[in-house]
C-alpha cells in the first residue's frame, strides 16, 4: 500500500472536463500512437537498406557450401577470351587527315593544273608557287596538259581527275606506323567516314583495299595509274608524295568505341552448374570464379522462389512491417509503465539509440564490413546501455537494452552469436555500473566485460563450428558471421567495443549530466569532500549546522540502503541541505554553543518565522551560485516540505491567547501562515532525509535519550509527518516508513549511545 493521495492524472482530468469526449480523442493516447508509429516506420525504412555481399565471401567459407538449385555460371576464362577476341576484330576507324580537306586541296590543285602550265613550255618557266606545288613535273606533262588546253579536252580532264578523287577515297592511304597497328588486329574491314561530318557516317572497306604510303609513293602508284596516262604518272606521284603525309590516320578514341562495343555484344559463355554439386570448402578461401558461382546460385535460387511465390515480395515487407509495429508498441508499454510522466520526456534517448544501432548495422551490411559488426555495431549499443544504467536506473536499462539487442539482431538480419555477445556484455555493464563510484572501479568493469565477451564469443564460434544443421542456403544471410578458424580478430574487435565503451563513458560522463540532469555517483562522491569551499565554508560559519549536516548524513544514507533507496545521494544531500544557516548562523540553536543568548526572544514571532524559512531560499541561491546539481538542490527546497514551524506557530498562538485577554483585537492565526513554502518531497531520497532531520532534532531535544524514549519519538514524528501528508508525492509506502523507522531506531542509538562518567568518587553510566 502506497502512501499517497493522488491528484487526479491529466487524462482523468480531462475525462472529467469533458465526459462526453471519445477516450480514443484524448491527447496522450495520440501522442503515443503517433509516437509508436514513428518509431516503427523508421524500423522499417532502416531495413530496407540494402545488403551488400557476405564478407566472407572475400575470405574463407564457414561451412560447406552446396548449389541449392541447377543454373548457368558464367566462365570467366571463357568469357574474357572471347571478349578480347571480338575486340581484336573489330573494324579500325579512319579519319581524313586535316578534317577531309586534303582531298578537297588535290582536287581543286589538279582541276586548276591545265591552266596554270598554259604558255609556258618548260618547267622551268613555271611560277614559282606551281613550280614549289608539282616539282616533278616533267616536259611530257606540260606537252599533254597544253593538249588537253588546245583541243578543248577539259571535261574528259576532269573526268580523270574525280576519278582519281574516288580512287583516293575508295582506297585509303595511311601512313606506315597506321599500317603495322592495323595489321596486328584480327579484322577484316576498316571504317571509312563517308563525309567530313561525324553524321554522315562510315563506309565498311574490306582491308585489301587499304594502301600503305611507302618510300617514292608507294601506295598513290596503283591509284595514278588507273586514272591519268603515262605522261602524268611521275608528276602526279611525286605531287601526291610531297603533301607531307597519308590521306588517311587511325582514329583511336573511335576505334576505342567499336572495340568495347563489340565486346559489350558479346554473350556470356555459361557453365552449367548442378544441384548438389559443392561450390566451396569449409575453412578454405574462396576464389574468385567460386564466389561468382556463391552470388549466381543465390540469385538463381531467389529467383526461382519468386517465379512459385510472386506474392513473396510484398509478404516480405509485411511482415516485416507488422514485426516493427509490434516490436515499436512494446516499446512504448515499456517506456510508459517504466518511466515516471516526468521521466518521459526524456524518452527520445533510447528510442534514438535503438534507432542509431539498427540504422549503423544496416549502413555496415551494406558496405560489405559485416565483421565490423563486432565493433562499430556492438560498441553503441554498450556505450549505450553504460548512458541509460547511468541515466535511468538498472531496472529500465535492462529492459531497453533488451529491446535494443533484439530489435537490432531480428531487423538487421544477425546471428545468434551476436544477441549472445551483445546481450551479456551488456549486461555486466548493467550490473556492474548501477553506482559508478571510481574511475578506477569504471576501467575494471571494462576489462571483465571485454574479456566476457572474448569468452562468450570464442564459445558460440566453438559451438558452432561443430553444426553441420544448417538450414538451406542459411549460408547466403550469415553476415554476422566472423571466420571462426581466425577468430582472434572478431574477439578482438568485441573487446575492443566493450572497452571503448567504458572509455567513452568516462569522456561523456560531464555531458550526459548535463543534458539528463542526474547525478553521478562520481560527482556525488567529489561533492561529498568536506573540503569543498561550501562545506568547509559551512563549518567555519556555522559549525553546529555542520556537525548536524554529517550525523544526518550518516541517518540518512544508512536509512536510504535499508529500502533500497540511492544511500550515497542522501549522504550527499543531507550534507548540503542546511547550507542557507550559514548566512544567519546565530539564528539557528545549534550554532548558539547551547549558551549564547536567544536572538529570537527580541523578534516576534512572524519576524523569526521568515528568518528560519530563508533559509532555505538562502540554500537555493548558494547550491546556484556553487553550480551544485540539481538532484542535491532538490534536498535543501523539500527537506522541510510544507510543515508547519512548531515553536514560532505555537509561540504566535500564546501571544494571541495573551492579546485577546487583554481585549485586544487579534486575527486568529491558521497553521497555514507558518509552514515552509515547499514543495513536498518529490522523491524518496528526499523523503528520507526529512524524516531522519525531524527524528534527529527531536531526539536531539531529549533530556534522557534512552533507548525507549528515542523509539517514541521517532515514532512519533513519522505519524506527524504521515498524517500531514507530506510523503503523499514521494513514493514511500508503509513498509517504507517501517523499514525506516527501525533504521533510524539503531543509528540513533549508536549516536546516543551510554558512557562511563569518572568522577573523583566512583563511575556512572552518562550518556554521551
Amino acid at each position: 500500500m502506497r502512501i499517497m493521495w493522488k491528484k487526479k492524472t491529466t487524462r482523468r482530468q480531462a475525462v472529467a472536463d469533458d465526459a462526453g469526449k471519445p477516450a480514443w480523442l484524448e491527447p496522450g493516447r495520440w501522442r503515443f500512437a503517433l509516437g509508436v508509429m514513428g518509431f516503427a516506420v523508421l524500423l522499417v525504412g532502416i531495413t530496407r537498406i540494402p545488403m551488400a555481399s557476405p564478407s566472407w565471401l572475400y575470405g574463407r567459407a564457414p561451412v560447406t557450401l552446396v548449389s541449392p538449385v541447377t543454373f548457368g555460371v558464367v566462365n570467366p576464362a571463357a568469357y574474357v577470351a572471347k571478349r578480347h577476341e571480338a575486340m581484336n576484330a573489330a573494324s579500325p576507324v579512319l579519319k581524313p587527315v586535316r578534317r577531309g580537306r586534303m582531298l578537297t586541296l588535290i582536287k581543286t590543285q589538279l582541276m586548276n593544273l591545265p591552266y596554270d602550265v598554259a604558255g609556258v613550255k618548260t618547267p622551268a618557266a613555271l611560277p614559282a608557287p606551281i613550280r614549289k606545288r608539282f616539282s616533278q613535273i616533267s616536259p611530257g606533262a606540260i606537252a599533254w596538259l597544253h593538249e588537253i588546253v588546245k583541243q578543248n579536252q577539259f571535261p574528259a580532264y576532269l573526268t580523270r581527275v574525280r576519278l582519281l578523287d574516288h580512287l583516293l577515297r575508295a582506297h585509303p592511304v595511311v601512313g606506315a606506323d597506321t599500317w603495322k597497328l592495323i595489321a596486328r588486329t584480327a579484322a577484316d574491314h576498316v571504317m571509312v567516314p563517308k563525309g567530313t561530318k561525324p553524321t554522315d557516317g562510315y563506309d565498311r572497306m574490306p582491308m585489301s583495299r587499304l594502301r600503305a604510303l611507302g618510300p617514292d609513293g608507294q601506295g598513290y602508284r596503283s591509284l595514278v595509274e588507273q586514272s591519268f596516262p603515262q605522261p602524268m604518272w611521275s608528276t602526279l606521284i611525286g605531287y601526291l608524295s610531297s603533301l607531307g603525309s597519308p590521306i588517311y590516320a587511325l582514329d583511336a578514341k573511335a576505334t576505342e568505341v567499336s572495340r568495347l562495343t563489340h565486346a559489350a555484344a558479346v554473350k556470356k559463355v555459361m557453365t552449367t552448374i548442378h544441384q548438389g554439386q559443392i561450390l566451396a570448402t569449409a575453412g578454405k578461401p574462396i576464389a574468385a570464379a567460386q564466389r561468382e558461382a556463391i552470388l549466381a546460385a543465390y540469385q538463381a535460387y531467389h529467383h526461382k522462389w519468386q517465379i512459385a511465390h510472386p506474392w513473396a515480395p510484398l509478404k516480405a515487407v509485411i511482415g516485416v512491417v507488422v514485426i516493427a509495429s509490434i516490436l515499436g508498441l512494446l516499446w512504448g508499454m515499456f517506456i510508459i509503465s517504466r518511466l515516471t510522466e516526468s521521466r518521459r520526456s526524456t524518452a527520445w534517448f533510447p528510442s534514438l539509440l535503438i534507432v542509431g544501432c539498427l540504422l549503423v548495422i544496416r549502413v555496415l551490411m551494406a558496405a560489405g564490413l559485416g565483421n565490423w559488426i563486432y565493433l562499430l555495431g556492438l560498441g553503441p549499443i554498450l556505450l549505450g546501455a553504460t548512458i541509460l544504467v547511468t541515466v535511468y536506473g538498472k531496472r529500465f536499462a535492462m529492459g531497453a537494452t533488451v529491446f535494443c539487442i533484439l530489435i537490432v539482431t531480428v531487423l538487421g538480419g544477425l546471428q545468434l552469436g551476436f544477441f549472445l555477445t551483445a546481450l551479456t556484455a551488456a549486461m555486466v555493464l548493467i550490473f556492474s555500473l548501477e553506482q559508478i563510484r571510481t574511475r578506477t572501479q569504471v576501467i575494471r568493469v571494462g576489462l571483465l566485460d571485454a574479456a566476457t565477451a572474448a569468452i562468450v564469443l570464442l564459445a558460440y564460434g566453438v559451438a558452432r563450428n561443430g553444426s553441420d544443421r544448417l538450414l538451406p542456403l542459411q549460408w547466403f544471410w550469415l553476415h554476422a558471421e566472423p571466420s571462426w578458424l581466425s577468430p582472434l580478430h572478431t574477439i578482438a574487435l568485441a573487446g575492443g567495443a566493450a572497452l571503448l565503451s567504458i572509455f567513452l563513458l568516462l569522456l561523456l560522463l560531464p555531458m550526459i549530466e548535463r543534458i539528463f540532469g542526474i547525478t553521478t555517483a562520481m560527482t556525488l562522491l567529489e561533492l561529498s569532500d568536506t573540503n569543498r569551499p561550501l562545506l568547509r565554508r559551512l563549518a567555519i560559519e556555522a559549525p553546529g549546522t555542520f556537525s548536524h549536516s554529517l550525523i544526518l548524513g550518516t541517518l540518512a544514507e544508512a536509512a536510504a540502503r535499508s529500502i533500497g533507496a540511492n544511500p550515497l545521494l542522501c549522504r550527499v544531500g543531507a550534507y548540503y541541505h542546511d547550507i542557507g544557516k550559514m548566512l544567519k548562523p546565530g539564528y539557528f540553536i545549534e550554532n548558539t554553543g547551547g549558551g549564547g543568548a536567544n536572538r529570537h526572544e527580541k523578534l516576534s514571532p512572524a519576524m523569526s518565522l521568515l528568518i528560519v524559512v530563508g533559509h532555505v531560499k538562502d540554500g537555493l541561491e548558494l547550491a546556484r551560485e556553487f553550480h551544485l546539481p540539481r538532484s542535491i538542490r532538490e534536498f535543501i527546497a523539500e527537506h522541510h516540505g510544507t510543515t508547519v514551524v512548531e515553536y514560532f506557530y505555537q509561540a504566535a498562538r500564546q501571544r494571541q491567547a495573551r492579546d485577546v485577554l487583554v481585549g485586544a483585537d487579534s486575527t486568529p492565526i491558521a497553521d497555514s501562515q507558518y509552514r515552509y513554502p515547499g514543495p513536498k518531497p518529490q522523491s524518496r531520497e528526499t523523503a528520507v532525509l526529512m524524516i531522519c532531520d525531524g527524528c534527529e532534532s527531536m531526539v536531539r531535544s531529549l533530556a534522557d535519550p534512552t533507548p525507549a524514549r528515542i523509539e517514541g519519538a521517532v515514532h512519533e514524528m513519522i505519524r506527524r509527518r504521515l498524517l500531514d501528508e507530506q510523503f503523499s508525492q514521494s513514493g514511500l509506502t508503509l513498509s517504507d516508513l517501517n523499514t525506516i523507522e527501525h533504521s533510524l531506531l539503531r543509528s540513533l542509538a549508536g549516536v546516543h549511545h551510554p558512557r562511563i562518567a569518572y568522577t573523583a568518587d566512583k563511575p556512572t553510566l552518562k550518556r554521551a
